[in-house]
């Protein structure tokens, strides 16, 4: 009874975690360390943004989101809307 919230939980905290580029960028000083979703930012610089690198990489970096929610769709569904109805 629990596992479609808990799997619902752990999606959008994943989503969250691989989403963010502030606090990755408050605390790593070294670009080397920055996480792959915010080392796209690397790509825009004073000389010009490189489109077609970013747009390959957005695509790389959408995989495993696409990935997890698809697998986990039926509980992500079921954890939504657990307590919408009255059973």
């Amino acid at each position: 009874m629990i596992k479609p919230g808990l799997v619902t939980a752990c999606c959008f905290g994943f989503v969250h975690g691989w989403n963010d580029m502030v606090f990755s960028y408050t605390f790593n000083t070294d670009s080397k360390l920055l996480p792959m979703t915010s080392a796209i930012y690397n790509l825009m610089n004073e000389y010009g943004v490189r489109w077609n690198y970013i747009m390959a990489y957005g695509c790389l970096l959408v995989l495993p989101t696409t990935i997890i929610f698809v697998t986990a769709q039926k509980y992500i569904i079921n954890g939504l809307v657990a307590g919408a109805v009255k059973g």
